[in-house]
C-alpha cells in the first residue's frame, strides 16, 4: 500500500475534510460576502402539449467544491456517485439548499414564486467536476394571450455565485405553442451592496 493509499483511506483525515466542506459550503448570514462556490448552470424548460411543465437546471460545479464533494461523497473512489452514495448527497443537497429555495425565483403575472421542492435530483462526475440535475415543477396552461415567466437563480449572499448562460440553454417539447425567449442581466434586481444584477430568463408562449 502506496503512502497516499494510507493518507486517503485514513479516517480521521475524512473526517476533518468533511468538517472543512462544511463550513466551505454552507452559506451564513455572517460569511464574508464573496463567492466561494462558483456553478454554471444550463437551463431547459419544458412543455408538452397543454402548456409548460417547469425548468429543468443542470449544475455544473467548481473543481475546487467539486474536489471536496468527491471525498464526502465517492467514499469508493471510481469518479460516479451511485447507490448509498446518491442518496447521502441528495440528503446533503436538500439540508443544505432547501431553505434557500434552491436559489430560484419564478415571476408570473406579478407574483414572485420561491421552489420549496426539486424533483428529478441526480448527479454526476464529468471530468472531476460535479453536475448536478434537478427539476423545478411549475405548470403554466397554454393560452390565445402569450404570457411570460421569469426565471432566475441567484444567491443574495454571494457567497454562491451562479452563472446562467445564453449559450447554456434549450428548450424541450415547444412544438405545441409558439415560444419566444431571452437571457439578459436584470438590472432591476440587486444585491451585495446594489453592484451585482442576476441573469434572468424571460420565457414568452402562446398557442
Amino acid at each position: 500500500m502506496t503512502l497516499f493509499s494510507k493518507f486517503r483511506d485514513s479516517t480521521s483525515i475524512i473526517a476533518l475534510f468533511m468538517v472543512i466542506f462544511i463550513l466551505f459550503m454552507s452559506t451564513p448570514a455572517e460569511a464574508p460576502a464573496h463567492p466561494h462556490v462558483f456553478i454554471d448552470t444550463h437551463v431547459r424548460p419544458e412543455f408538452d402539449r397543454t402548456g409548460l411543465k417547469g425548468f429543468r437546471c443542470f449544475w455544473k460545479v467548481d473543481e475546487m467544491s467539486s474536489a471536496m464533494l468527491k471525498l464526502m461523497f465517492d467514499m469508493d473512489f471510481d469518479g460516479t456517485v451511485n447507490g448509498i452514495e446518491l442518496d447521502r448527497l441528495k440528503d446533503y443537497f436538500k439540508a443544505t439548499y432547501s431553505n434557500q429555495q434552491y436559489f430560484a425565483y419564478i415571476y408570473h403575472r406579478g407574483k414572485t414564486y420561491r421552489p420549496d421542492e426539486i424533483t428529478d435530483f441526480s448527479a454526476e462526475i464529468d471530468n472531476d467536476q460535479f453536475i448536478f440535475q434537478m427539476f423545478f415543477p411549475f405548470s403554466q396552461p397554454g393560452q390565445t394571450e402569450e404570457q411570460s415567466v421569469f426565471f432566475s437563480l441567484y444567491d443574495e449572499t454571494f457567497y454562491v455565485d451562479i452563472n446562467i448562460s445564453p449559450s447554456q440553454f434549450d428548450i424541450k417539447n415547444p412544438d405545441q405553442l409558439i415560444v419566444h425567449h431571452k437571457i439578459y442581466r436584470n438590472k432591476d434586481v440587486s444585491f451585495y451592496i446594489l453592484r451585482i444584477h442576476p441573469m434572468e430568463l424571460q420565457l414568452s408562449f402562446r398557442k
